[in-house]
């Protein structure tokens, strides 16, 4: 019976790996927003291919778990590394699900990045901008449809 609930179980989790990684291959980059570039939406599907064997590896494995510790075990350590680069992936660079957000007071800007910190500017041209973040000017190109801050230092914003 229990080993029965945890093929349930593995059958189970490992659906998610499967649909992301499987969404993450058809879809590359633009599955997660704004286009990245070739580069990057290379290394999405590349990475997601991993994620979807991953999740097949797991469903390999489910119908003699009681024969496959070894790999169970193998496939969780590296689900594990995964997910702790993804919490240093906050620490390092902020938080995916925060937003950034400008407002607009006269022709006054106020910018709040993804990390929370805030910085003013100003526009210095019809599709340009300037940041002052922290002692430090960043430069900012708005995109013809709005919709993209492309900034100096290589890093962007997009609706």
């Amino acid at each position: 019976m229990e080993t029965r609930v945890l093929q349930i179980v593995v059958f189970l989790g490992a659906l998610v790996p499967i649909y992301g990684g499987g969404v993450g291959v058809l879809r590359g980059a633009s599955a997660f927003g704004a286009w990245p570039g070739a580069a990057a939406d290379s290394q999405v599907r590349y990475l997601s291919g991993l994620l979807l064997a991953i999740g097949l590896a797991y469903w390999a494995c489910a119908p003699t778990i009681a024969r496959r510790g070894a790999e169970i075990r193998l496939l969780t350590v590296i689900v594990l590394a995964g997910g702790l680069s993804r919490l240093a992936g906050v620490f390092l660079a902020g938080d995916p699900g925060r937003m950034c957000s400008i407002s607009q007071r006269l022709g006054a800007l106020t910018f709040v990045n993804e990390t929370g910190t805030t910085a003013a500017g100003n526009f210095t041209g019809p599709s340009h901008l300037i940041a002052n973040w922290q002692g430090t000017p960043i430069g900012g190109t708005i995109s013809p449809d709005g919709s993209r801050i492309s900034w100096d230092n290589g890093t962007f914003w997009s609706r």
